[in-house]
C-alpha cells in the first residue's frame, strides 16, 4: 500500500501539475476570490485520474498487478490518495482562507469554505475511480464528468425547486448543517463508490 501511494505521488510530481496548482491557488488567492478552494479540490481530483493514466502507459496495470499487492490494496491506494490530497487541500484551503483575517475582513462562511476542497476531492473522486477502473482512464474521465454534471443538476433541481416553492432563499439556509449534510453526502458516496471499484476491479481482465 505504502510503495503504491510513493509511486502515485512521484507521478504526480514528475507531471508537474502540483507546482502549477499551487501557483494559481496562490494567485486567486491574493485576488481574493474564493473560488481558490474549489480549484484546488478540483485540480486535485485531477492529480488522482492521472496517476491511472500513468498506471495504463504502455500496459503498466499488467506490471503492477505482478507484484506482491491484491487489487483490493490497490484500488485501496487510489482511495487513501484521494484522502490524502482532501487533507493536504484541506490544509492549503484553510491558510488561503485564513487570508481576510489579516485585514479583519471575516465572516461565518469563510470558515465553512475551509473544508470544501477536500470534500470536493473526495466527491470527485468517488465518481471518477469506478469510471477509471472499468473504462479506462481517456474514456472513464468523460463518463465521470457528464455523470457528475447530471447528478448536480437532478440533486440541484430537488434542493431548489421545493426551496423556491416554500419561499426559501439561500441566505435563510444554516451553513454549518448545509456543510454537514455535504460531510453525510460525501461520505456516503465514498462508501458506495468503494465497494463498487472493488467489484468492477475483481472482475476486469488486464
Amino acid at each position: 500500500m505504502k510503495a503504491l501511494l510513493i509511486k502515485d505521488f512521484a507521478y504526480i510530481r514528475r507531471s508537474k501539475l502540483l507546482g502549477i496548482v499551487l501557483i494559481l491557488a496562490a494567485v486567486f488567492a491574493f485576488s481574493g476570490n474564493n473560488f481558490a478552494v474549489t480549484y484546488l479540490g478540483i485540480m486535485s481530483a485531477t492529480m488522482v485520474q492521472t496517476s491511472f493514466s500513468y498506471d495504463e502507459y504502455q500496459g503498466g496495470m499488467k506490471y503492477i498487478l505482478t507484484l506482491p499487492i491484491t487489487r483490493k490494496q490497490y484500488v485501496q491506494s487510489k482511495y487513501l490518495l484521494a484522502l490524502v490530497l482532501g487533507m493536504i487541500c484541506t490544509g492549503i484551503g484553510m491558510l488561503v482562507q485564513m487570508l481576510p483575517l489579516m485585514t479583519g475582513e471575516v465572516g461565518k462562511e469563510v470558515f465553512v469554505l475551509i473544508p470544501t476542497s477536500g470534500m470536493t476531492v473526495l466527491l470527485l473522486s468517488a465518481f471518477n475511480i469506478p469510471m477509471l477502473l472499468r473504462f479506462g482512464a481517456e474514456r472513464g474521465r468523460l463518463l465521470a464528468a457528464a455523470t457528475l454534471i447530471a447528478v448536480i443538476v437532478v440533486v440541484g433541481a430537488a434542493v431548489v425547486v421545493p426551496m423556491k416553492m416554500l419561499g426559501i432563499s439561500p441566505g435563510d439556509v444554516d451553513v454549518w448543517m448545509a456543510c454537514g449534510v455535504l460531510s453525510v453526502v460525501v461520505a456516503m458516496a465514498l462508501l458506495i463508490s468503494y465497494f463498487v471499484s472493488l467489484r468492477i476491479i475483481e472482475k476486469k481482465e488486464y
